[in-house]
């Protein structure tokens, strides 16, 4: 019985899974939470036991079926997804028109779903142009092609590519530790994960999409086969340009030639743009990010803080590039000091880029750190996975229409993020914490 008792929370997991595919509601924070709980507890009772190929394949998908056929409840960003793919299938530009200009237009006698999408999208998406490159754009497109004229076919083919993204990074994970001689149960911190699988699967969020690009990379790399792998290492850029932070370490790995056939690829794919948004709406909408969003942020808001105590008033556009800056010059030394030689290193270090950029934003939805527990899976860090079990917290935020952040919260999930890092990353931090 104590052999197979971790089938019991595999059970519970899937009537947890059920109820946040068609049951919770983003505003409702006590209910979520509840559901968080029972998820996050049951993954740690069974991550550890599940120890084959074939049973962390099994319960990824089924897990992943539960959502299936549930509307996302907690982002509204799938709609935007929508609209950009139903606008390139019909031929028009997405990169050059806001929605509320387009919907003055026939363009309802055009597109019949133009209307319907567009009442579900949100104020801030339909006040800036759209923010997804090209490549990702392509996906959106597939999306529209085979959903045809229907919002809720349009959501199902989106979530297959998720899906079908997201068994890849899986497969390829798995070939990647069994070559490490690494155990199967680490790919369970990304495969079963309550955080990716809500995330990624039930709330469509590409950076599924992305982090196939990148762990096909890194297997082909670990394989030497170097110039495939940079040309999906140029791949894993084009569909969110985040990793872009990571050529300068690649460059340090493998020399000028893999950076520059990923840079030339992601360039080749990423070049639409110039012709798409002649105006620059595109990088406007880019710089929007840094210079007017703020969400679950670390030492922004204390910075933000200090800003508010000295004159008054919000520094956000001032401090937001200024942080972005220092990160890119931390990253930057990261990537020319690191020892990359040996893989696992190799991936500390990538995972030690994505949070010096993810400390330092401005801006931190939950679905950003996905990439972090997948990196986690191969580097051997935990500090991605403790960052999945409090991140939670941030949808705290959503309870009602005033969009108000707790500070004690954000106090809880950074105390124990950054607890995590100085243990894994500080000789200090292993120090003070093996004298406790």
């Amino acid at each position: 019985m104590k052999k197979h008792s971790h089938y019991l929370f595999i059970a519970i997991s899937l009537i947890a899974y059920y109820f946040m595919a068609f049951d919770a509601q983003r505003e409702n924070f006590q209910e979520l939470m509840f559901i968080f709980i029972v998820l996050f507890s049951s993954f740690f009772f069974f991550w550890k036991k599940i120890n084959t190929t074939g049973e962390i394949m099994l319960w990824s998908v089924a897990f992943r079926l539960v959502f299936l056929l549930a509307l996302p409840a907690f982002s509204d960003d799938y709609f935007r997804f929508i609209w950009d793919g139903q606008l390139l299938i019909h031929s028009y530009n997405p990169f050059n028109h806001l929605p509320p200009e387009l919907m003055t237009t026939d363009l309802q006698r055009h597109i019949p779903l133009s209307a319907e999408v567009y009442s579900h999208i949100n104020s801030l998406q339909r006040s800036n142009y759209t923010c997804y490159p090209p490549f990702n754009q392509l996906f959106f497109a597939i999306a529209a092609f085979f959903g045809g004229n229907s919002i809720f076919g349009n959501m199902i083919a989106l979530r297959v590519i998720i899906i079908l993204a997201d068994v890849g990074s899986i497969y390829f994970g798995l070939k990647i530790l069994k070559k490490l001689n690494k155990p199967v149960s680490a790919m369970a911190i990304f495969a079963l994960n309550p955080l990716v699988i809500n995330e990624l699967t039930g709330n469509l969020h590409f950076e599924g999409v992305m982090i196939f690009f990148l762990v096909v990379g890194l297997y082909l790399l670990l394989h030497n086969k170097n110039k495939i792998s940079s040309i999906f290492i140029g791949l894993t850029a084009s569909v969110k340009l985040l990793p872009l932070i990571l050529l300068p370490l690649f460059y340090k790995k493998k020399g000028f030639v893999f950076a520059f056939i990923s840079g030339l690829v992601f360039l080749m794919l990423f070049s639409p743009v110039f012709f798409l948004s002649p105006t620059g709406n595109f990088y406007r909408s880019i710089l929007i990010y840094f210079h007017s969003f703020e969400f679950n942020a670390s030492i922004f808001y204390i910075f933000r803080g200090l800003g508010l105590w000295i004159v008054g008033y919000d520094l956000v556009g001032i401090i937001g590039p200024v942080l972005a800056l220092v990160s890119l010059l931390l990253i930057l030394r990261v990537s020319f000091k690191s020892q990359t030689n040996d893989f696992v290193a190799f991936t500390r270090s990538l995972l030690l880029c994505f949070l010096i950029y993810f400390s330092f934003a401005t801006t931190i939805h939950p679905w950003y750190i996905v990439t972090l527990l997948m990196l986690s899976v191969f580097s051997g860090n935990y500090t991605p996975l403790a960052w999945s079990a409090v991140i939670w917290l941030s949808y705290y935020t959503y309870r009602d229409s005033t969009f108000t952040e707790n500070p004690w919260l954000l106090v809880i999930e950074y105390t124990v993020v950054y607890a995590f890092l100085l243990v894994e990353y500080t000789n200090f931090g292993k120090r003070f914490f093996a004298g406790i």
